[in-house]
């Protein structure tokens, strides 16, 4: 009748049958939406549980770090910035008590506080955290190659003696040993 084989009326922009089916295609992402909203609800709610319990414990753990890290994840998916914000910050300053300091998840966490503010639209207090992430990832690099020239040695202990004899310590240390 209208030019459209699918329906028999026509209201102008689709046939009565394919505004059904869009129709429906809308509900059943809104209600994905909803359902994905209700994850996040639910998620929150069992870590704050969880954050609950592991702070009537008096001493620091890498549990109560991970489980405020995780609140901070869920509350920056929720978009609740601060709320995000304060749980990593917890969790930086317990962490930077129970590892290295070059410790990947200080850094992820360093990493994780410029993203928050950043997107808060806090760019300038995100740099300071940005910058540490950065810092610790330098120092990080510096103590594995460290380390790897550490067991480059073990397999090749000569090849070490050589580079020390040549180092002018090693010939101060065999004068000092000479006159002692």
């Amino acid at each position: 009748m209208y030019g459209h084989s699918c329906c028999a009326s026509f209201d102008g922009r689709f046939c009565v049958r394919e505004k059904e089916k869009y129709e429906q295609r809308v509900d059943d992402e809104l209600g994905e939406v909803d359902e994905d909203e209700l994850d996040l609800d639910v998620s929150w709610k069992m870590l704050d549980v969880a954050r609950a319990i592991v702070e009537k414990q008096p001493e620091d753990t890498i549990e109560k770090v991970n489980i405020l890290a995780a609140l901070g994840e869920v509350s920056m998916e929720r978009e609740d910035i601060e709320t995000s914000l304060n749980d990593y910050l917890k969790a930086l300053s317990i962490l930077k008590h129970l590892v290295e300091s070059d410790n990947r998840r200080v850094v992820e966490l360093n990493f994780r506080i410029c993203l928050v503010l950043e997107v808060g639209s806090k760019v300038q207090e995100a740099i300071p955290y940005c910058e540490e992430a950065i810092s610790l990832c330098h120092s990080r690099l510096g103590r594995l190659k460290e380390l790897e020239d550490l067991q480059q040695a073990m397999v090749n202990p000569k090849s070490i003696f050589s580079e020390v004899k040549e180092d002018g310590c090693f010939q101060v240390y065999l004068w000092v040993k000479e006159f002692s």
